[in-house]
């Protein structure tokens, strides 16, 4: 590669654009995997442990083209080319679950989680009721034996270490605990996995407590900016309140705050980080606003600008103490861009995954997991049966 461009600038671009094929690969379509209607997403493996969630030929992708030639896949970025390797789809995704529902319409895979698409939770009264929404489909019911399954191959197959749950309507307490906590309960009892959870801050802060004390080891609470309401019809200040209570509730260093770039100035959202991080949260990069109005902001968020936020970042975690090797979410994976790689003179060297990506540093982490997991509050009844009382 020449030093015209940064092997950063490229991963951002792919994360922000997706990338365009040269040309129609029957090979990629058994790597391609989806995540809502008409989303097509490849696993991109950059650089050796650096995992990207790359959308295929959306946006301004015409930047962005990627080569691939018998499994050998190339990266071209204005005029200059990277090398890429794809993680192909998983074959158990292709077989069909207890209830007759297509695995791949439960959930995909991402580095070493499995992902399961987005759940809605209603409870009336002591009804419960969970529905998943298949890509490009309607809501299903979702059955708890469906999820068991689909774990269960997962982890027969070595695909992953845990599992990531995700829903986009703000949750009360009492549907965390009739309709989500069975499930966290029914993963929890029959697998050791990490299970995070993505969702925008729920009616009650009190619902993060019965999150965790259910089974949830991270969370990620979006959020648009310090300047900005929260998704999902959350305000600024119930956003900022369930992230001081989830920084109380959860292990430090595993609660994510995406912020979605373009709400805010560079030198704002650089305030943000800091901010976050003050407070305990660590912040998460979400760059699909800046793909869809490029045009609009690309005079504001320069490469440089990019650069110095990473860097910002990188330095605010550290400065902050979140960064932790345990840390259990997918989107840390995916933005796991550092900060050297946005200099075009830096040596595109491999990433080393280090102790805490071999095996036996996953094992000390699962200890670790399992030992925050027995320190827990449990609920009355659980006290209560361990007592014989």
């Amino acid at each position: 590669m020449t030093s015209g461009h940064s092997l950063g600038e490229v991963a951002f671009h792919l994360l922000c654009h997706g990338a365009a094929l040269d040309a129609q690969d029957a090979w990629i379509e058994g790597a391609v995997q989806r995540w809502g209607p008409g989303e097509r997403l490849l696993e991109l493996e950059l650089n050796p442990h650096w995992h990207l969630q790359v959308a295929v030929a959306t946006g301004r992708a015409e930047a962005v083209k990627m080569r691939v030639r018998e499994e050998s896949v190339a990266i071209d970025y204005a005029g200059e080319t990277f090398p890429a390797r794809i993680e192909c789809r998983p074959e158990f995704l292709d077989q069909t679950a207890p209830s007759g529902v297509p695995r791949s319409a439960l959930a995909r895979t991402f580095y070493n989680y499995l992902m399961f698409h987005p759940l809605s939770l209603h409870a009336e009264g002591a009804e419960r009721r969970v529905m998943i929404t298949p890509p490009g489909a309607e809501p299903i019911p979702l059955e708890f034996d469906d999820v068991l399954d689909v774990t269960g191959a997962a982890l027969r197959a070595e695909r992953i270490d845990g599992v990531s749950l995700r829903w986009a309507l703000r949750v009360t307490p009492g549907e965390v605990d009739v309709a989500l906590g069975p499930l966290l309960r029914a993963i929890r009892r029959n697998f050791d996995v990490v299970i995070a959870a993505e969702c925008p801050p729920p009616r009650d802060a009190g619902a993060l407590d019965l999150l965790y004390g259910e089974g949830a080891d991270a969370i990620s609470l979006p959020i648009l900016g310090m300047t900005a309401d929260a998704p999902r019809g959350a305000t600024l200040a119930e956003a900022l309140h369930a992230l001081q209570r989830a920084v109380v509730v959860f292990p430090r260093g595993t609660v994510l705050a995406p912020l979605l770039l373009g709400c805010e100035s560079p030198a704002a959202t650089r305030e943000t980080v800091s901010r976050l991080a003050s407070m305990g949260a660590c912040a998460a990069l979400d760059t699909r606003l800046l793909g869809e109005h490029w045009e609009k902001h690309r005079r504001v968020w320069t490469s440089a600008e990019i650069a110095h936020l990473w860097q910002h970042l990188e330095e605010e975690i550290a400065r902050a103490r979140l960064a932790r090797p345990w840390t259990p979410h997918p989107m840390t994976e995916s933005l796991a861009i550092p900060a050297w790689s946005f200099d075009p003179a830096a040596p595109c060297e491999p990433l080393r995954g280090g102790f805490w990506q071999s095996r036996p540093g996953q094992m000390v982490v699962k200890n670790l997991i399992r030992l925050r997991r027995r320190l827990r509050v449990r609920r009355v009844d659980q006290s209560l049966e361990s007592s014989e009382l």
